[in-house]
């Protein structure tokens, strides 16, 4: 399983997979540092990072974190999609359902590392703004 894994990381290394990991994370910090709700909610107690994880999260969970996964995911099956690789890929002495799961763990593995740079965006936000915790 190992060796499919690292076959898969191998097809994906000179892809453009980096800055389409980082556009989710740094739209999120955009969107974190232009939200002001503070002006709007005025007499009002509610807690800042209520404030900022409620402006990020809306967008963020919403429209880019799924479009960005159907993207990681068409670019993990792109060279199988070229000139029949799914025939040659599967007429290996590997099982088919080993190689769907290869697959699925890399993808899981790449939103999982997006996932991680957007709770550093998070509180880069909560930091730029001086937010407490």
């Amino acid at each position: 399983m190992t060796a499919i894994l690292r076959a898969e990381w191998f097809k994906l290394r000179k892809s453009k997979m980096v800055p389409i990991i980082l556009a989710g994370p740094i739209i999120g910090l955009f969107i974190g540092l232009s939200a002001n709700l503070e002006d709007n909610m005025s007499g009002v107690s509610i807690n800042e990072w209520y404030i900022a994880l409620f402006s990020m999260n809306l967008t963020y969970a919403l429209l880019f974190l799924p479009l960005i996964t159907g993207v990681l995911a068409s670019l993990i099956c792109r060279y199988e999609h070229h000139s029949g690789g799914w025939k040659q890929l599967l007429a290996l002495p590997v099982t088919r359902g080993k190689v769907l799961v290869a697959k699925y763990v890399l993808i899981v593995l790449l939103v999982m590392a997006m996932q991680l740079l957007y709770l550093c965006s998070v509180f880069a936000v909560g930091m730029i703004k001086g937010i407490r915790i």
